[in-house]
């Protein structure tokens, strides 16, 4: 059960989790498609460049959450709530 004066935060929080969890998916397939080009080139005899391996996470409701988050903090330090 989720207090309502962070039910918004709370909510966004998931949307948040699931886009990073969505980001670290997709890295998995493309990190091991460059890690396979880079053995098949070694075995051909090419060493090739380094793998320059780099993961970007885009959180796509960031903004949100920092506006829920504040907005339920804001609720809870002024006492126009009731926390149960």
């Amino acid at each position: 059960r989720v207090n309502k004066v962070v039910e918004g935060a709370v909510a966004e929080f998931a949307k948040l989790s699931d886009s990073l969890i969505e980001e670290v998916e997709r890295f998995g397939p493309s990190i091991l498609e460059q890690i396979d080009g880079a053995i098949a080139r070694l075995k051909a005899g090419n060493s090739g460049p380094p793998l320059d391996v780099t993961l970007s996470i885009r959180l796509s409701n960031h903004d949100r959450f920092s506006r829920e988050n504040a907005a339920a903090l804001s609720r809870i330090q002024s006492g126009d709530c009731k926390m149960d």
